[in-house]
């Protein structure tokens, strides 16, 4: 660990102002699978991340959680090797194996020490193309997601953002509940899985990024014997593009909590976009940057209103969106909406300062450094330009891109984003004093169906 900070320390010490001069290969096998790959051999340890551009938006519409399903069983057994014998092997050789599936990807990280390569790729590949599915890992999948399942759906957090997902989405797959429903995961089946296995987690989707004590060549052999034997092309056509409303919304449900909870949507701005640092340089000032934000200033320290708020940019596939949340008393609901809505008025009116630029893209400049103290940490940002297709020299340009934002660029951009008129406004609580929000009655019972028939009845 000593050593591995030392290295942190030289790196951020050795890089240039003006970037980070990582020497990132672009690596392709015989077969064509490209890879991101970060050689480093100080450590002997290497990290493998993997994404296929897919998830449980591509989920059958009549089996909603497959996804999830097919990536909590792929760890439980492949190959030859059962679950308790799979878990064995990953624990006793150290080796970090993780699946996973949300609404816009499928997939998960390898680390292991170099040493334990061989064993680690060889269960990385087992899991991928060769799942058991046995009877007893089945049945303790299905028995877990459907206790999460019943967990979240009686959770306000959840309930606030399913209203929110209806408010946005309408019939569009990412309206659903990502977790499933309780009915189809009750009777998904191991040929549903497979299914889903062969017609997503294919060549056209995937994305691997690499961090660690491994050569251009062996990496080039290795993702072949891992990935070579997926299918090259889906077969079958992705989720369309969401378009999002036009018109504000703001609805209601009558919950006993002890305080009202928030959730608010607006649409957004993709991470492409050549105005992304403005806007991120602008969400920061305006909501997310804790109590140097205007919302932090305004609703909690000026008012007492709430004890945190905050707004996020949250660029997808489908959809680009901000949202911004928050909990107060009920009585109180009306005065933060109002807050909420005049900040941004006066950011598009009056602008920023100076002082405020120069601040937030200090903040945003050094703070970056800090996400790659790992071979674990640098594989998943590789991984991240490769989603957002941010181009292999991104890190070199990175700083000049957030230096080079102006006043005039954050008052343009203030002037593109913030549209109180169209912000879907979501509340949960008891005795909430907005008369003209659409009333969602609250359930008879606070299980999963007869809630979101009461949500969808409204929204």
């Amino acid at each position: 660990m000593r050593k591995l900070f030392s290295l942190v320390i030289l790196m951020a010490f050795c890089w240039p102002v003006t970037g980070f001069a990582l020497p990132i290969q672009r690596v392709i096998s015989p077969k064509g699978i490209e890879a991101w790959l970060v050689t480093d051999p100080s450590l002997p340890v290497i990290a493998l991340h993997f994404n296929f551009r897919t998830g449980t938006v591509n989920d059958p519409e009549k089996l909603p959680g497959t996804a999830r399903f097919l990536a909590n069983i792929m760890t439980e057994g492949a190959g030859k090797n059962d679950a308790t014998n799979f878990a064995a092997l990953l624990e006793n050789n150290s080796i970090n194996m993780n699946i996973a599936a949300d609404n816009e990807s499928f997939g998960g990280s390898l680390k292991t020490l170099s040493a334990h390569r061989d064993l680690a790729f060889s269960l990385l590949q087992d899991a991928l193309n060769t799942p058991r599915y046995d009877t007893k890992a089945m049945e303790l999948v299905r028995s877990t997601m459907l206790s999460d399942l019943r967990q979240s759906l009686l959770h306000p957090q959840w309930q606030v953002a399913h209203m929110s997902r209806q408010s946005l989405y309408g019939h569009h797959p990412l309206a659903g509940n990502p977790l499933g429903t309780l009915k189809a995961l009750s009777i998904i089946k191991a040929d549903d899985l497979e299914q889903w296995r062969r017609d997503e987690l294919t060549l056209n989707h995937l994305l691997v990024t690499v961090v660690g004590d491994i050569s251009a060549d062996e990496l080039a052999e290795r993702l072949d014997r891992i990935f070579g034997n997926l299918a090259p092309v889906s077969q079958k056509q992705d989720a369309a593009p969401v378009t999002l409303p036009d018109h504000g919304n703001i609805a209601v449900m009558s919950r006993d909590l002890p305080q009202a909870m928030i959730q608010i949507a607006l649409p957004g701005i993709s991470r492409k976009d050549p105005d992304w640092f403005a806007a991120i340089i602008l969400d920061r000032l305006y909501g997310s940057g804790g109590f140097q934000s205007r919302l932090m200033q305004k609703i909690r320290v000026e008012r007492g209103l709430t004890y945190g708020i905050y707004s996020q940019l949250s660029p997808g596939q489908y959809a680009d969106t901000i949202a911004i949340a928050t909990s107060t008393k009920s009585s109180a609901v009306p005065d933060i909406l109002t807050i909420i809505r005049d900040e941004m008025i006066r950011i598009k009116t009056d602008g920023i300062t100076k002082d405020e630029l120069n601040d937030a893209q200090s903040y945003i400049s050094g703070s970056f450094a800090l996400s790659m103290t790992s071979t674990d940490g640098l594989a998943q940002i590789l991984m991240a330009l490769r989603r957002y297709d941010l181009g292999i020299d991104y890190l070199d340009r990175r700083n000049a891109l957030i230096e080079a934002v102006t006043l005039a660029d954050i008052k343009r951009v203030a002037e593109r984003l913030y549209k109180p008129e169209l912000m879907q406004i979501m509340v949960l609580g008891k005795d909430v004093p907005l008369p003209d929000a659409k009333k969602i009655p609250a359930p008879q019972t606070p299980d999963g169906p007869d809630l979101v028939k009461a949500i969808e009845s409204v929204l």
